[in-house]
């Protein structure tokens, strides 16, 4: 909504001396815009990406990939320890996350420590940028242990996210997602 105001001021000078005076007449036009970004779309975002966490933190990959778009891209980088990529398309997302949430690497996940800004863009499209630790049990491959050596521990990564979201009938769905690995340390 555009709204227009039109501000007329008046103003009278005394200049050096009791005969002279000058009247000056000065006007502004102040017009403001209204940009509407409603809180259900926020809201309705961080609500999105709460239940994206929660289903990688239950390892159910059907919900996980649920919440992306068909032609979605998902990737990892930084210290990813052997599963850094990046994947495009619905069907090998779920063969990533296949991998990484299975008995033979992150056995649990647990997500904690989270902090995240959100972007609605309008257009249907939004961003959440956000940082937050994971942890839980792990099988790895230890090179101290051997290097067909099969450990039992645990693991903690750091980890920052930035994810892209589209809306598709009235849902938002991960269009782009990068996590990028900060840290990453099994304990065996």
């Amino acid at each position: 909504m555009i709204v227009g105001l039109l501000i007329g001021a008046i103003a009278t000078y005394a200049l050096a001396g009791p005969s002279l005076s000058r009247t000056t007449t000065a006007s502004m036009e102040v017009v403001t815009s209204t940009i509407t970004v409603t809180m259900n779309s926020t809201q309705d975002v961080v609500g999105a990406y709460a239940i994206h966490l929660k289903n990688i933190e239950s390892e159910n990959v059907d919900a996980i990939v649920s919440g992306y778009a068909n032609n979605a891209t998902f990737g990892i980088i930084g210290q990813a320890s052997g599963f850094a990529g990046t994947e495009t398309g619905v069907f090998n997302i779920r063969l990533l996350y296949s991998s990484i949430l299975s008995q033979d690497f992150f056995a649990t996940v647990n997500i904690k420590n989270m902090s995240y800004l959100v972007y609605v863009l309008g257009n249907g499209e939004a961003k959440v940028n956000s940082t937050f630790t994971m942890y839980g049990n792990s099988a790895y491959m230890s090179a101290r242990h051997g290097a067909s050596t099969l450990v039992m521990g645990t693991y903690v990564a750091h980890a920052s996210s930035a994810v892209s979201y589209v809306q598709v009938d009235n849902n938002w769905l991960v269009s782009n997602e990068t996590w990028n690995v900060t840290s990453l340390v099994f304990y065996g």
